[in-house]
C-alpha cells in the first residue's frame, strides 16, 4: 500500500517476493488489509498471477466489509480487469446492498462505475438501493463524480429523477470550466439518454467547453459525445462537427468494430455536413471491419 501511495515502482524481484508473501499470508488478512492490497495492485497497474488472485478472492468470501472497503475492492477489480465468478460477485453485492446507506459520494461513484465497467448485471433492488443513496447524497458529489455516477447508473437501468437532474444542471452552471473531457461527454450522454433538455444557453456553454477541450478527448469521450448529440438529434454546428470528426480519425485504428459502427450511426443521425471527410476517413475502417460483423 505504501509503495502504491508514494507512486514507487518496486524492482520486479522485490515485487515478486512481496506478492509471494501476500499469497502465503492471505488467510490472515482482515477486511481492511484486503481492500488496501486490491487498491495497491490497481494503483500499480499490476495484475497478480491467478494463484494470488484466487487466494485474495477466496479470503473475501469469509469477511464483512464496510462501504469504503467494498468500493475500493470493486474499483480495483475493474481497473485490474479481473472478472470474478458470479457467485463471488453476488455475495459481495449483497454486502453492497446492506451497506448502501453508509456509502459516501466518492464510494458510490467508484462502486457504480466499477459495476458498469465490469459489465456486471445488478439486480433491480441493488440498483435501486445505490440510486436512492446517490439522490440522498447528491449535494456531496462534485460535478465530475455526479456525471460519472449518473452515466453508470443510467447504463445499469436507472432513470434519474427530476431533482437529480436539476442538481446536475446546477453543478454545470457553476463548475462547467472545471469539467474534464470525460465529465463533459458523460454529462451530455446522461442528459440525452434520460430525455432531459438543458436551457439553450447552458447547452451552448456545454458545447463551447467541448470545443475548447477537444484536443484532450479520448475515443470513448468522443463516441459518447457523438451518441448524445445523435440521441438529441442536435447538430453542434459546422465547425465543431468538423473538429469532432477530425479528432475522431486519430482513434479509428484502435476502435472496436462495434464502436466504429456506433460512430457512423451517430454521425449519420446528426447529419454531418462534412461528407467528404466523413466518407474517406471514417467509412474506410468500417468497411475494412465489415467482415467482423454479424
Amino acid at each position: 500500500w505504501a509503495l502504491a501511495r508514494m507512486g514507487c515502482s518496486a524492482p520486479s524481484d522485490l515485487m515478486a517476493a512481496l506478492l509471494d508473501r501476500v499469497e502465503h499470508e492471505a488467510r490472515s488478512f482482515n477486511a481492511q488489509d484486503l481492500a488496501s492490497i486490491f487498491w495497491a495492485l490497481a494503483k500499480m497497474s499490476h495484475h497478480p498471477k491467478s494463484d494470488l488472485m484466487g487466494a485474495l478472492l477466496q479470503r473475501t468470501r469469509v469477511l464483512s466489509f464496510d462501504a469504503k472497503a467494498l468500493a475500493m475492492i470493486l474499483w480495483a477489480l475493474a481497473i485490474i480487469g479481473e472478472h470474478p465468478e458470479a457467485d463471488w460477485m453476488a455475495s459481495l453485492l449483497e454486502q453492497v446492498k446492506r451497506e448502501a446507506l453508509s456509502f459516501g459520494a466518492r464510494d458510490l461513484a467508484n462502486t457504480v462505475w466499477a459495476c458498469e465497467r465490469m459489465g456486471q448485471h445488478l439486480e433491480p433492488d441493488i440498483v435501486e438501493a445505490l440510486a436512492e443513496q446517490v439522490e440522498q447524497s447528491i449535494l456531496f458529489f462534485n460535478a465530475q463524480e455526479l456525471a460519472y455516477t449518473l452515466q453508470a447508473l443510467t447504463k445499469l437501468g436507472y432513470v434519474p429523477g427530476s431533482d437529480t437532474v436539476l442538481t446536475l444542471l446546477a453543478h454545470m452552471r457553476h463548475t462547467l470550466p472545471s469539467f474534464n473531457p470525460s465529465a463533459l461527454a458523460n454529462t451530455l450522454w446522461v442528459l440525452a439518454a434520460t430525455g432531459n433538455n438543458p436551457s439553450p444557453d447552458l447547452m451552448d456553454a456545454l458545447l463551447k467547453q467541448v470545443g475548447q477541450r477537444l484536443p484532450f478527448f479520448n475515443g470513448q469521450a468522443l463516441l459518447n459525445t457523438l451518441c448524445a448529440l445523435a440521441i438529441r438529434r442536435q447538430h453542434p454546428g459546422r465547425y465543431l462537427m468538423a473538429a469532432l470528426l477530425e479528432r475522431l480519425t486519430e482513434f479509428l485504428s484502435i476502435m472496436s468494430t462495434q464502436d466504429l459502427f456506433a460512430a457512423v450511426k451517430a454521425i449519420a443521425t446528426i447529419q454531418a455536413s462534412v461528407a467528404p471527410f466523413f466518407s474517406e476517413a471514417l467509412l474506410e475502417p468500417v468497411c475494412n471491419n465489415f467482415s467482423c460483423c454479424t
